[in-house]
Order: C-alpha cells, then sequence, then structure tokens
C-alpha cells in the first residue's frame, strides 16, 4: 500500500508540474516557468534545444509579445519508476497578437509532448 501512496503522490505531483508550466506562460511568471524544469534538463522543442535555463529565457520573452495566451494539456499519463518518471499529454496553445492594421489575430498550436521528469530532493520537474 505504502509503494502505492506514493506513485500517486509523485503522479499528482508530476501533473502539477504540466499544469504550471502552461499557467506560468499564460501569466508571464518566469519563475514559475523556471520551477517546471531542472536548470540542467535536456529539451528538444524541434525550435529550441537546450537546457532548462536557457528554454526559459528564450519563451518567456516571445510568451510577452502575445497580447493574450492560454495553454492546455490533457490526456496526461505517466510512468514513475523510482526517482524517474516518462509521460506524455496532448497540448493546444493559443497567442493573440494583432495585424499591420492592428485587428487581433488568433494563432492556435497543438502537439503532443514527450517528457522525461527527475526527482531531486522531494521535487519533480
Amino acid at each position: 500500500m505504502d509503494a502505492q501512496l506514493q506513485e500517486l503522490l509523485d503522479k499528482k505531483a508530476i501533473e502539477e508540474v504540466v499544469m504550471r508550466y502552461g499557467r506560468t506562460q499564460d501569466w508571464l511568471d518566469t519563475p514559475g516557468q523556471d520551477s517546471c524544469f531542472w536548470p540542467d534538463a535536456d529539451i528538444d522543442f524541434g525550435f529550441f534545444k537546450g537546457n532548462g535555463a536557457d528554454w526559459v529565457k528564450t519563451v518567456m520573452p516571445h510568451e510577452q509579445e502575445a497580447i493574450r495566451r492560454w495553454h492546455m494539456s490533457t490526456s496526461l499519463i505517466v510512468e514513475v519508476n523510482g526517482d524517474h518518471a516518462v509521460g506524455e499529454c496532448y497540448g493546444i496553445a493559443v497567442g493573440t497578437g494583432s495585424d499591420e492594421d492592428g485587428n487581433l489575430v488568433d494563432n492556435m498550436y497543438g502537439g503532443r509532448d514527450l517528457d522525461d521528469y527527475e526527482k531531486r530532493d522531494g521535487q519533480w520537474r
């Protein structure tokens, strides 16, 4: 029972990392975004390859350019193995900007995230 309870607690903590990831981008919360990634994490978003610290420095100025932002993650599946875990979820992001005439324009992006998580000193990222 203790192992099952720990697995549930770990999965819930990882779910909160996934939700915090989008929320901190929506609210331009750079320290919150930092708390989603270990600084030395390997990040590959296709258009960005680097570490967690450099990802935050790259993504937050981009998010600040949008008038409004919405990030949603769904269908999260997580497999925990000790202090490591793998997860998969789908994400949709919408950003509102303006065109040359001042009209509001929404851009929507979608994708499938395949993530590795690591627990250090009791904290998942």
